[in-house]
């Protein structure tokens, strides 16, 4: 198969790693306000040098038992969220933490009004929530639409699926975020292995 791949010019995963390590840039080391937010460019770093599982959960455990008071403004609810997050990936880890909590705890949602008259009759709620925390997190977020693949894609095939995803800048470089897929998947996962899963699917 990876004969054929390359007979096509279609690279395989070993090869996309290898062009990541080999063209992907450094992280940027000068800082980066929201309002100008940097050009994309491809990362040299593994996702699992930026984030490791301990971290991420522990940023999820925060997120677990965190006061949401129902009835908050939107700029209340993300003072709450981002105030012990010092740096710009334990804020993204907290807002992709209340979209697994919600998802979870979908009666929580209906109690926020600042999010519920968003997410309000969205088959992507999630994006709609991910979005309107970000917002105010003071990290450079875009939103991208387009088709997205499964873990079950097969080379050739072209998914029906659309939906969107979020590219964020943390630790001076841009990563991808799917609020829904991620979410749904393993929502507040407490145990070590699924949390490693968990930073995977998100």
């Amino acid at each position: 198969l990876a004969g054929a791949l390359a007979d096509c010019g279609i690279p395989t995963p070993d090869r996309l790693q290898q062009l990541q390590r080999s063209r992907g840039q450094p992280p940027l080391t000068s800082p980066t306000s929201a309002q100008q937010k940097p050009q994309p460019f491809p990362p040299s770093r593994l996702k699992s040098e930026l984030l490791e599982p301990a971290r991420y959960e522990a940023g999820l455990a925060r997120i677990r038992t965190l006061d949401l008071q129902s009835g908050s403004d939107l700029a209340g609810l993300c003072r709450r969220l981002f105030a012990d997050c010092p740096e710009d990936l334990d804020r993204t880890v907290a807002a992709f933490g209340l979209v697994c909590r919600l998802a979870e705890r979908p009666r929580e949602l209906h109690r926020l009004p600042c999010l519920a008259d968003r997410a309000a009759g969205r088959p992507d709620w999630q994006s709609e929530v991910f979005e309107a925390v970000m917002s105010l997190s003071g990290v450079p977020c875009q939103r991208l639409e387009g088709l997205k693949k499964g873990a079950n894609y097969a080379t050739g095939h072209r998914s029906h699926v659309g939906g969107a995803w979020f590219a964020c800048f943390v630790d001076g470089e841009w990563r991808h975020v799917d609020a829904i897929w991620g979410s749904a998947g393993l929502p507040l996962a407490a145990d070590a292995e699924a949390s490693e899963a968990a930073v995977a699917a998100a």
